[in-house]
């Protein structure tokens, strides 16, 4: 759990119940995370949670929401989970010591030791399983600035290609199951290689067009299907969240989501793009460097 995190009174019971459920193979508990920016903290626990009118507050809060909800919660059915947030997440101790605990070796310790998890089970022919608690929920503070938020996501893809390239030959391997050909293909297909597909298709469909390869109306098709696949997966995903796992109060938040939902697939997705880009520039000609994340503390009753 890091230190700038508040979890809800519940949510470690929803999380060790999730490991009494199926305690022989369960090594491993996602809980959900929220932001506590625009929040009221008092006595440790969240009294008052409202959403900080910032727009990369309410993107972050949006991209948690449809990474939680939508990601980890799918890959979870499957035990192909890799990913325990840093933030709040529950391990089993022996299993942990089995594996070497955490690397020094990467920027995102979190999800390497997810990772050599699964390796050590396969390879060891264990039964483990890697799990997500929906309502074990964890609050906190998320980057309230451009130049933070470039750090830290810069910060996410560098240790994400370091994981990859330490556990590479996981990839498209049977002995290694769900995660050996879905979970890791994924990650080096769509995490660290979606940023150069998106590029490409960014200044290769606009091309087409200006050479006379492409015809408008085929031009305009190819970005709304784009931009309406990725406007809907959100929208979804939110209207879920505010459904089943409701935790914002007050209908501005609500509205605030369903609206930049719409809206950040214009701006704020290619500036995304853009620090994935760097980090794998930095990735790849050994620029990597710890970047620290400003903080600036949460909101508590007068």
């Amino acid at each position: 759990m890091d230190a700038d995190s508040v979890v809800e009174p519940e949510a470690l019971t929803y999380a060790v119940r999730a490991i009494l459920e199926d305690p022989e193979r369960v090594v491993a508990v996602a809980g959900i995370v929220r932001g506590v920016n625009g929040s009221i903290v008092d006595g440790g626990r969240v009294r008052s949670p409202s959403l900080q009118l910032n727009l990369w507050v309410v993107m972050q809060t949006i991209e948690y929401v449809r990474s939680f909800l939508a990601g980890r919660a799918g890959w979870s059915q499957i035990n192909g989970l890799l990913m325990v947030s840093g933030a709040f997440g529950l391990f089993q101790k022996a299993a942990c010591v089995k594996v070497g605990g955490y690397s020094t070796k990467t920027v995102t310790e979190d999800l390497e030791l997810v990772v050599r998890l699964h390796r050590y089970a396969r390879e060891h022919k264990l039964d483990w399983r890697v799990v997500f608690a929906p309502d074990a929920v964890c609050w906190t503070e998320m980057p309230s600035s451009a130049a933070v938020l470039s750090r830290q996501r810069k910060r996410w893809h560098e240790g994400l290609w370091q994981t990859i390239a330490a556990h590479r030959a996981m990839c498209f391997r049977p002995r290694y199951g769900v995660v050996g050909m879905l979970s890791m293909p994924h990650q080096v297909i769509h995490e660290a290689g979606g940023p150069f597909v998106e590029l490409s298709g960014l200044v290769l469909l606009p091309l087409a067009y200006f050479l006379g390869m492409l015809s408008f109306k085929a031009f305009v098709l190819y970005m709304a299907f784009a931009f309406f696949f990725s406007i809907v997966f959100s929208l979804m995903a939110v209207l879920i969240d505010q459904t089943l796992f409701p935790r914002h109060r007050f209908p501005r938040d609500a509205l605030l989501l369903l609206v930049f939902a719409l809206i950040e697939n214009f701006g704020y997705r290619q500036l995304y793009l853009s620090w994935r880009l760097a980090a794998s520039w930095n990735y790849l000609f050994g620029k990597i460097s710890w970047r620290a994340s400003t903080r600036t503390g949460f909101a508590t009753r007068a």
